[in-house]
Formats: C-alpha cells, sequence, structure tokens
C-alpha cells in the first residue's frame, strides 16, 4: 500500500508538470499494487481527459464511482468525457448530480450550460 501510495503521488507530481503520459503510467502501477482507492482512478481519468482519451476517461471514472459513489470529481471528469464524445444527455446527468450537492460550483454550472447548447 505505501508503494502504491507513492507511485499515486508521483502521478501527482508528473501532473503537475503536465506529463499526462508518465502520469497514467505512475497512477496504473498505483493501481496494479492497490485496486481499492477511488482516487487513483479519478486521477487517472483525469490525465487520460488531458490525453483526449475518452472512453477510458468513462472507465476509470466508472471504476472510482463503484469505489466511492459521491465522488464528485469523478462524475465531472466522466461528464467532460461525455461531451467531447457527443453524449450530452449523460454528460447533463453527471452535471445535475453534482450540482444538487454543489449547487455553487461555477465550473460545473459553466460545463452544463456547454453541454445543453
Amino acid at each position: 500500500k505505501i508503494t502504491a501510495e507513492n507511485e499515486r503521488l508521483k502521478g501527482n507530481e508528473f501532473v503537475k508538470s503536465k506529463d499526462f503520459k508518465e502520469a497514467v503510467e505512475s497512477y496504473t502501477k498505483s493501481i496494479e499494487l492497490d485496486s481499492t482507492v477511488a482516487f487513483t482512478y479519478a486521477n487517472r481519468a483525469m490525465a487520460y481527459l488531458k490525453l483526449k482519451e475518452y472512453k477510458k476517461v468513462i472507465d476509470d471514472a466508472n471504476t472510482a464511482l463503484t469505489l466511492k459513489p459521491d465522488y464528485l470529481k469523478a462524475n465531472h471528469r466522466r461528464g467532460k468525457a461525455y461531451v467531447a464524445l457527443g453524449m450530452f444527455e449523460e454528460a447533463i446527468a453527471d452535471f445535475q448530480e453534482i450540482l444538487e450537492k454543489e449547487p455553487d460550483n461555477r465550473d460545473v454550472n459553466r460545463d452544463l450550460m456547454d453541454a445543453r447548447h
């Protein structure tokens, strides 16, 4: 578990330096060592989002939400991937679910408006 956490933290550093491919590799190593941490899947989903690998974003967000059903960042990343794939109804559902719990979330409100247009 400690090695898995170290790989996840290494992935976070790669994200900060915008090296998303290396981030995906570190998050993947972390998941191989401990597949029970929702944050790692959601972080890898974000890296995949930056790499425009939208189906992988959805898969990782789904896994994160299975592990932690109220993990709103996973909903947000999945919603953004749905928009990129033209799956607007699914995106709107994700954004609305977030806004039920965080009605003042400006980013999600903006994303919801974009998905509706």
